[in-house]
């Protein structure tokens, strides 16, 4: 039927962060590191979809202006994946098409 497989990803290589050291004051003030994996890209969607939630409540949807009449109050987990998913770009150098969960 045309859909792809609903798959997101986001960055999380080489992301910096906060080198904290535990039992320290002010472990996290100065020090910054790279890190990589999954605790870094979950950041990156959840901020986004929190961005996107805003977008909504604050009633930028239609006119992408600021109007409280075109408030939309308590927006849907639904509607926040469709627009990350729709908003999402193709990987190159990867086959985007996995047959049996996506496009056959």
């Amino acid at each position: 039927d045309g859909r792809m497989k609903p798959d997101l990803m986001a960055p999380g290589n080489k992301m910096l962060s906060a080198g904290a050291r535990p039992n320290e004051q002010g472990e996290c003030d100065s020090d910054l590191v790279y890190k990589a994996g999954t605790s870094m890209a979950a950041p990156v969607v959840s901020g986004t979809a929190a961005k996107i939630r805003q977008y909504f409540r604050q009633g930028y949807y239609p006119s992408g202006e600021k109007n409280s009449d075109d408030a939309y109050p308590n927006p849907s987990g639904g509607l926040l994946k469709a627009v990350l998913l729709n908003g999402a770009q193709a990987l190159l150098g990867v086959d985007n098409v996995i047959r049996g969960g996506g496009v056959t």
